[in-house]
């Protein structure tokens, strides 16, 4: 299946907005299409991942984002994702290499969030 770009931002509002309203297993079958649409692309993979925190499955978020392409989005989220999974060690070493990539202040405060008090990136809508 090959989507127009309209039906990607479409799909991808449709699935945060499944996120936002505790519909996280519609979400994640949203993304996961996304993924495979757009490999080169993190929104789909952004978008699963949270899908997974929202599940209350960091783990499986993090296997998400091994799999996404880099960016500053998808190392953010692997700071909230680890955060969560108990593994703050590993998620300030991310912090220390997202913060050497100049990502905006609201990405960045999002990731320290999570640092600052790792149950609530478990907290994330369900």
């Amino acid at each position: 299946m090959i989507l127009a770009r309209e039906d990607r931002k479409l799909l991808t509002e449709i699935g945060f907005l499944g996120i936002s309203s505790n519909r996280p297993d519609e979400a994640a079958a949203i993304f996961a299409l996304l993924c495979e649409e757009m490999p080169d692309n993190d929104a789909g993979f952004v978008g699963l991942a949270f899908a997974r925190m929202a599940q209350g499955r960091p783990d499986a978020a993090l296997d998400v984002l091994s799999r996404a392409p880099a960016s500053d989005v998808t190392l953010a989220m692997s700071v909230l994702a680890l955060a969560a999974a108990g593994a703050v060690p590993e998620a300030r070493d991310r912090l220390a290499e997202l913060e050497t990539l100049g990502p905006t202040d609201d990405l960045l405060a999002m990731a320290r969030a999570a640092l600052d008090a790792p149950a609530s990136a478990e907290g994330l809508p369900r």
